[in-house]
């Protein structure tokens, strides 16, 4: 799955935010320093940076395991897409093994993919995208008519047979995978967890801005860094919670791409003449052909 950059407009919003963070971290820094004195109180500081190491740590935990969790829902949600995409060609693939002169049923199955995988492109993948609405994972309409047409394939020969049994079985995976990616789509990060990482990187940056240091420039240097960490950080989280936008966002191109190629196929179908039937070989109790039979 393909993974499309952020764009160049909203590349200056993020660098503007950078600025603006760096220049209230210089503004608390200056009135930590001017105005705070720590003479006298070397218990008192050695105790604050016992406290601001362990909970740095566990910060470090909590942040490590929600980056690791939304990097394992966006690599499955993506998977996810592959196989539905990889799915569905395998049911117009298969659909090159039926004879026999069926080719008004393979042009229904055909419409009913193209008319499935454009409900995909122009309304689940906007529902997914959009937290505000809601994609019922349950068999869309789409795919119920993708599974009746398949109800009209004849089997009047062993490749009939196998055909009919592959594409069941891969318009049984197409099912299964649109939930799982329905499913994942619509996981968030509980709002409790956000709060307390919201939380947590409010007193660990005030904690290093108002700690004692001896040197200013050290100072400086400490706080910003980790002032620009923290923001890039939730940028990452940001952009692995809504996989559907942002710097690694998953676009709908192999569907449209899967779309393009269904209609080539179903204009080249619809323009080949009718395949003459072939009629089925009968044979005897010996497994012979009888002798006014043409094999």
């Amino acid at each position: 799955m393909t993974r499309r950059a952020r764009g160049l407009a909203s590349q200056p919003i993020v660098i503007w935010y950078i600025f603006v963070y760096l220049a209230i971290v210089s503004a608390l820094l200056y009135a930590s320093r001017t105005w705070l004195s720590y003479k006298g109180m070397t218990a008192d500081i050695e105790t604050w940076g016992v406290f601001f190491s362990a909970f740095g740590t566990l910060y470090a935990i909590i942040i490590g395991f929600v980056l690791l969790e939304s990097l394992n829902r966006y690599s499955q949600l993506a998977q996810t897409i592959d196989e539905e995409v990889n799915a569905v060609q395998d049911v117009r693939d298969f659909l090159e093994y039926l004879d026999n002169g069926q080719e008004h049923t393979i042009i229904d199955i055909e419409e009913c993919l193209l008319s499935y995988v454009d409900d995909v492109i122009h309304r689940e993948w906007q529902a997914m995208a959009d937290p505000n609405m809601v994609c019922d994972e349950d068999t869309s309409d789409k795919l119920y008519g993708v599974i009746k047409s398949t109800n009209n394939i004849k089997v009047t020969n062993p490749s009939d047979g196998v055909a009919l049994t592959a594409i069941v079985g891969h318009i049984a995976t197409i099912t299964t995978v649109r939930t799982r990616r329905i499913c994942i789509a619509e996981n968030r990060l509980p709002p409790l967890l956000q709060v307390l990482l919201q939380f947590m990187s409010a007193v660990l940056v005030l904690g290093v801005i108002f700690l004692a240091v001896q040197s200013a420039w050290a100072h400086y240097f400490m706080a910003t860094t980790l002032t620009v960490s923290v923001f890039l950080a939730y940028q990452v989280l940001d952009d692995l919670a809504h996989p559907f936008g942002g710097a690694w966002s998953l676009d709908k191109g192999r569907f449209v791409k899967l779309a393009a190629k269904l209609k080539e196929k179903l204009e080249e179908h619809r323009s080949l003449p009718p395949r003459p039937i072939t009629p089925p070989v009968t044979t005897d109790v010996t497994g012979r052909a009888p002798a006014n039979s043409t094999l």
